[in-house]
């Protein structure tokens, strides 16, 4: 630490939420479900769609290809790919419309 330099705690209930930027996953999770999540090889966003359900409060939502896969920091394409692998062991549902946003639906956790 350099000489004069102090470091002040965030005292405002603004600087605090900002100083907690963590991303995290609320709830219980049953262990059947994340091992069905790790087997599908998508667990990381199995997680993910929890954690956006439970923020949310809502078992159905729209998922957003670009933002999420950046987020997790995989391509669209991958994402795509473990959202069906997902659905195939029977985590969530997707309903895919034309031109828009494909929807997620959370069937158990």
């Amino acid at each position: 630490m350099e000489r004069g330099l102090k470091i002040h705690p965030p005292t405002t209930r603004k600087e605090r939420g900002a100083a907690r930027s963590e991303l995290f996953v609320a709830g219980s999770l049953s262990w059947d479900w994340i091992e069905a999540a790790d087997q599908a090889g998508a667990l990381k966003v199995a997680l993910h769609i929890h954690r956006v359900a439970s923020m949310l409060k809502a078992r159905r939502f729209p998922i957003y290809l670009k933002q999420t896969a950046e987020l997790l920091g995989i391509s669209r394409h991958t994402l795509r790919r473990k959202l069906e692998s997902l659905q195939t062991v029977g985590i969530i549902d997707v309903e895919r419309k034309p031109g828009k946003w494909p929807d997620v639906y959370l069937r158990w956790s």
